[in-house]
């Protein structure tokens, strides 16, 4: 976990807080003490954070002392869950994962053999809100087609999706202290409202799963503007490891947040909301969202890739030296 900006999301005058998608986004100490807030649970959550906190090279001497702050952090709710982002069907879960699964080593020929296998449950299931019981139906069903076919390395791709559905079947997010959650729709609440200034950070321990929640959460603000004509108060939607989210070419979870993204930057503005993009591979960012930023702040740029892509993205022959 970063907390650079710790000191906006303690300000009270700010909507504010850290979100986590998905439980296991969470030290398990930090886990226990939302689900029921004892006292007795407080010090060793803070603890937990405190070993996983990332810091700057030069505050690393001063760790400890975020202690006060993370405690306070705990205390006044503002590291929640977001109960929306398990809110998918089985289908949309397969699509997320898709990635995951039918990696470059996968054969036209394995893949076939795999949509063949999984199309029964699909079929049955795909509209299907994903919970933790009918993960668990699907786990077994998967099971026994491990078991029937031969071939290891669909065996390995069944298994790869049976691990993940695991983790969905050993969700707890019912167990957790209502305090403790927060919801897809007051969170756009809060982006709308015009007497605070909001702040969000959303962190997950699965990159696919924090895709999808950018994608859904963009989808749903812009809608609600777009329909309702509003434009304020200004929004700015910042990625940060831009390679993560809008890369070229993407598939699976990386083209839901590379849409969204690229409609943001595109349109977005005209419903005062805005995109900012941080990376350190150029290169490998969607060219068509590149171009679409008004100011750019650029860095050391050690690899010619990166610094052909910023010649060509500002139309500038040759290098440009610029003290700022």
């Amino acid at each position: 976990m970063r907390f650079s900006l710790i000191d906006k999301l303690l300000d009270g005058k700010n909507n504010s807080c850290i979100l986590c998608v998905g439980e296991k986004s969470l030290p398990g100490p930090v886990l226990e003490y939302l689900k029921d807030r004892e006292d007795s649970k407080l010090d060793y959550a803070v603890d937990s954070l405190v070993k996983n906190l990332l810091v700057p090279k030069g505050l690393k001497s001063h760790k400890q002392q975020y202690t006060i702050a993370l405690k306070k952090l705990l205390i006044e709710n503002k590291i929640k869950i977001i109960e929306s982002s398990m809110e998918r069907t089985f289908g949309q879960f397969m699509d997320e994962i898709h990635d995951k699964i039918y990696d470059q080593y996968t054969s036209e020929k394995m893949e076939f053999a795999l949509n063949k296998l999984l199309k029964t449950s699909l079929q049955k299931h795909g509209e299907s809100k994903l919970n933790d019981e009918l993960a668990g139906k699907i786990i077994v069903y998967l099971q026994e087609i491990c078991k029937l076919d031969e071939n290891k390395l669909i065996k390995e791709r069944i298994e790869r999706i049976i691990f993940l559905l695991e983790e969905i079947a050993e969700n707890k997010i019912e167990e957790i202290d209502i305090h403790s959650k927060i919801s897809l729709t007051q969170i756009v609440h809060d982006l709308n409202d015009e007497q605070k200034n909001s702040l969000y950070i959303a962190i997950s321990n699965d990159p696919h799963a924090l895709r999808n929640f950018a994608s859904k959460l963009g989808y749903y603000i812009y809608e609600n503007r777009r329909a309702n004509g509003k434009i304020s108060p200004i929004n700015s939607f910042i990625f940060d490891e831009a390679d993560e989210f809008i890369p070229q070419s993407a598939t699976g979870s990386y083209a839901q947040s590379s849409q969204i993204i690229e409609t943001l930057a595109r349109r977005g503005r005209k419903f005062g909301l805005g995109v900012g993009i941080a990376t350190q591979r150029i290169t490998y960012l969607n060219t068509n969202i590149m171009g679409q930023p008004h100011t750019y702040f650029i860095s050391k740029l050690p690899r010619d890739s990166d610094r052909e892509s910023c010649r060509s993205l500002c139309n500038v022959k040759g290098d440009v030296v610029s003290n700022v």
